[in-house]
């Protein structure tokens, strides 16, 4: 198909569909394996006719691995926040709003993922803790941080104690922290009791 594909490229060229264009095409090599081509072409006329092709083929093995060991290690850790027990998500720094939240927060809190994606953080929060919520939030930090205990309100408005550790980074391009939820409440209780 990489060979049918070049012919094609090769015949709107010609037809006049198209002067220039980029296109990936893989060959064999003689030991079997497919090397990945980035083809660069364009055509060439004299008196306004078409008269040849030329091309620029790179060699984009290295290009091609590094793709894949980066969707690879996003897929690990896309693993690892899906999979986690705990309640996790992403919010955003400006906003408030959530980015992204485990299958353990929706599970655990109540909202479903979609209900989730229209919240604020704010809206999980008792209204009396706010104010102590967006002073947390206005500290710079960076890297791995504990943030103490909080409150917590579920959907179904049942309150509980949380210990939350946050992790600030960037999020589809958003300043964003990544947040693990520990329910603390039966521990709690067993303190005081």
């Amino acid at each position: 198909d990489s060979l049918e594909l070049a012919r094609e490229m090769t015949r709107r060229k010609i037809a006049g569909e198209a002067m220039t264009s980029t296109y990936e095409i893989a060959i064999i090599a003689k030991d079997g394996h497919r090397i990945p081509l980035e083809v660069n072409s364009r055509l060439i006329c004299e008196g306004g006719k078409p008269v040849a092709v030329q091309g620029i083929a790179r060699d984009i093995t290295e290009r091609k691995q590094a793709e894949e060991a980066v969707r690879a290690s996003e897929e690990r850790y896309r693993l690892l926040f899906d999979c986690n027990p705990l309640p996790m998500w992403v919010y955003d720094l400006e906003t408030l709003g959530f980015l992204a939240v485990n299958e353990a927060a929706v599970r655990h809190y109540g909202y479903s993922r979609e209900e989730f994606l229209v919240l604020t953080i704010k809206d999980l929060r008792p209204p009396e803790d706010i104010p102590a919520l967006l002073a947390e939030v206005a500290k710079v930090s960076t890297g791995l941080r504990l943030t103490g205990d909080w409150k917590h309100r579920k959907k179904d408005g049942t309150v509980i104690d949380v210990e939350i550790t946050s992790y600030a980074l960037t999020f589809a391009g958003r300043r964003a922290k990544l947040v693990l939820a520990n329910d603390i409440t039966e521990r709690k209780r067993a303190e005081e009791a």
